[in-house]
């Protein structure tokens, strides 16, 4: 499990710490609450979501707690330092935080999950203070992990069989920014990342090639290929377009001949720049008049899906691409809009009422149905018909009274639970444009509460 950090307990927004003083001043500490985690909507041309970061958000809630040094800040917050109305100060809401520890329960799909708007992806259950003093941590980990793992997912899709190597780390949003975008990329379906420590850190195959200075540092090219596959003989990717990329391929073959016949053999070469359709089927063709036809031929440069399958449809011989930009940081669509929203308060229902953005009400589950390819969002206490026939049931129990009962998988079970979920969904819901709509319908129960909650609300002059 994702080692957790102490610095994760101030990482929310003010106003959860806000509210948690208020909710402490209005005794409400012991009044439970339900809350859902979902989005609203895909992203353009996106059918579907590849849920992630779950393990992040176990490691939070296991190890929540805020210290000394901590509340001492807040202390002296501008906010907290003053009284409230009756000249009390916020020693009872610091005592809270010096004895916080999580002990609600956690619902949720498991990583790798494909997942659509609406549903919960994660239910939080416990005392009110506690579930809302988490959001802003849940949220930020969902959206930015599930996006990527999607945009991994896509690129993967249009890539076939082809492997895709993730080269990130320098453009991604931060140290954990690339951290992160290297874990989830995987799980989407990436065969290897640059980030070594990722590597090191979730068991991640690490590859890469050298970088234009290595070519650069040297006389000439053909010198610089040289001394490079005297340290790496078995194991060299040339990255050939420093200067002339067709002579560079010609020099990278050159190389390929001589560690043949020294019993040795390069991996490949790497096109970084140009047309990527022309270079490519040039340089398979230099290769394979010197029978080396075997040679991997890695595109990169400013890749995404869309590129991806545009070259392959128009047959170029590249077979692995290095995607970097535009997967670390879904350069075309860069954040999920994940929300987190009230769904009851010690039994009673609760919804929110704004157009589009009205909430569900209610504890739910997912149920998923493989023979009609659709969920049912439901009740937590309810199945839908049919069950044993066609439904399954996607919602675990992760965390109860604080503890954790569900055993979370190592990162390969979990990127072969995505590859096996993607393999399922039918090829019109994972078009790269104008996707097919997956459906998700509420169940006639949670309808039929949402439908009562709407009225009732209608007749107090709520729109």
């Amino acid at each position: 499990m994702e080692k957790y950090n102490p610095d994760w307990s101030l990482m929310t927004d003010l106003y959860q710490l806000t509210m948690t003083a208020g909710y402490v001043k209005a005794d409400k500490i012991k009044e439970e609450a339900t809350f859902n985690l979902f989005f609203r909507k895909l992203p353009p041309n996106w059918g579907f979501c590849v849920f992630a970061g779950l393990e992040r958000i176990v490691s939070y809630l296991l190890n929540l707690r805020f210290t000394g040094k901590q509340i001492d800040y807040l202390r002296k917050s501008p906010i907290f330092s003053k009284k409230d109305i009756y000249g009390k100060n916020f020693n009872d809401f610091f005592d809270y935080l010096r004895n916080f520890r999580f002990t609600g329960n956690v619902y949720g799909v498991p990583e790798g999950e494909l997942i659509f708007p609406n549903e919960p992806i994660l239910s939080i259950v416990a005392p009110l203070p506690e579930a809302q003093i988490i959001e802003t941590f849940l949220l930020q980990t969902v959206n930015f992990q599930t996006l990527i793992a999607t945009k991994s997912a896509r690129i993967c899709l249009a890539a076939g069989e082809d492997p895709v190597l993730e080269f990130g780390a320098r453009r991604a949003q931060g140290f954990d920014g690339a951290l992160s975008a290297s874990r989830v990329a995987y799980i989407g379906g990436c065969a290897a990342t640059s980030n070594v420590l990722a590597g090191q850190k979730y068991g991640i195959p690490v590859a890469g090639t050298h970088a234009h200075s290595w070519i650069m540092s040297f006389e000439n090219e053909l010198e610089s290929f040289g001394k490079y596959a005297e340290v790496f003989p078995d194991s060299t990717f040339f990255l050939v377009d420093t200067t002339n990329t067709l002579q560079g391929v010609k020099n990278a073959a050159s190389m390929a001949f001589l560690l043949t016949c020294r019993g040795h053999k390069i991996q490949g070469i790497r096109l970084d720049s140009g047309d990527l359709l022309k270079l490519s089927n040039a340089s398979y063709k230099i290769f394979k008049n010197q029978d080396l036809s075997d040679i991997v031929i890695v595109a990169s440069g400013d890749l995404d899906e869309y590129e991806i399958a545009r070259l392959k449809a128009s047959g170029a011989k590249i077979n692995a691409w290095g995607v970097g930009t535009k997967l670390a940081t879904s350069f075309d669509y860069p954040a999920l809009g994940g929300v987190y929203k009230l769904a009851e308060i010690d039994g009673i229902p609760k919804i929110k009422i704004a157009g589009e953005k009205t909430t569900n009400p209610c504890r739910q589950n997912i149920w998923r149905s493989f023979y009609r390819n659709s969920d049912i969002i439901c009740l937590s206490d309810e199945t839908p018909y049919n069950r044993t026939k066609l439904y399954q049931l996607l919602t675990e129990k992760i965390i109860k009274n604080g503890k954790l009962i569900y055993k979370l998988p190592k990162i390969k079970e979990i990127k072969n639970n995505a590859q096996e979920n993607l393999e399922y969904l039918p090829k019109k819901h994972k078009l790269l444009e104008n996707p097919k709509k997956y459906p998700v319908h509420l169940s006639p129960k949670l309808q039929e509460i949402k439908d009562k909650l709407l009225a009732k609300a209608k007749t107090k002059g709520i729109p």
